[in-house]
Formats: structure tokens, sequence, C-alpha cells
């Protein structure tokens, strides 16, 4: 995957990355994300939301790049 994430300072969640369209390892990166960061509904590190996985913090934007690039 190229991972690219756009910064906008002022989002709550200022490192995003459109993922789309989503490949087969979708279910292994959901699962990943889940186990690395929590649920995104009980935490605010990560969201996803209509293709767009975003991180509030910059090092998870790093790891999540790490590993899945």
């Amino acid at each position: 995957m190229n991972i690219e994430f756009k910064y906008n300072p002022f989002k709550q969640y200022p490192w995003r990355w459109y993922y789309s369209p989503q490949g087969e390892e979708f279910a292994e990166v959901m699962l990943w994300c889940y186990d690395t960061y929590g649920s995104p509904i009980r935490n605010s590190r990560w969201d996803i939301n209509r293709g767009w996985i975003s991180f509030a913090d910059k090092k998870d934007a790093v790891w999540f790049q790490l590993r899945w690039s």
C-alpha cells in the first residue's frame, strides 16, 4: 500500500489517509488497528470514517505507515 498522510492541524485527527479502494488486506488492517490502538469508539487515538483512517498523534500515524507500507 502507498500510504501518504494528509495533515491538517485544525482537525481532531490531523493525520488522515484515504484508504480506498480497500484491498483484500482490509480485514487484517482493521484487526491490527483495533489490537494496536483500541476501539475508535472508546478512545480518541484513531478513527475510521468513509474510507479515511485518521490519527490524533503523529507517532500513531507513523507506526501505521511503517507497518503497512
